[in-house]
């Protein structure tokens, strides 16, 4: 993010707030942007009320999509890529098992990312006590 915004240069930022705290989002990309002047506008929903956040969340949606469908021709169905999504668990399982580790494409940050490596890597044996 940073190097994009270090780029760009903007003047106002409108985000959709990811955190119950609006205000304290706002402030933490306002930190991590670098940029002090930038005036941070973070809203929950703000696809639905900001219009420039809405055609933003289109483009992205539609580059995520084409991107999955990069990785499906090589490494076959992964699901939707979404956390809760049981077939996207699934393929991250059957990776992890095969691999040992998570996939190179796979957030390594995402909690369904963490809990399958615990589960199946990390998992202790009966022996191990």
């Amino acid at each position: 993010m940073g190097a994009i915004l270090a780029e760009l240069q903007p003047d106002i930022m409108y985000i959709d707030a990811v955190d119950v705290n609006e205000e304290r989002f706002g402030q933490n990309v306002k930190a991590a942007s670098g940029l002090a002047d930038v005036e941070v506008i973070a809203k929950h929903k703000a696809d639905l009320n900001y219009t420039i956040v809405g055609a933003a969340s289109i483009i992205a949606k539609t580059r995520r999509d084409a991107e999955l469908q990069k990785l499906r021709e090589t490494y076959g169905d992964l699901g939707s890529g979404y956390p809760s999504d049981p077939n996207t668990i699934r393929f991250l399982e059957n990776w992890v098992k095969a691999h040992k580790k998570l996939p190179p494409f796979a957030r390594k940050s995402w909690a369904t990312s963490k809990n399958v490596v615990n589960r199946i890597i990390k998992q202790k044996k009966i022996t191990d006590f």
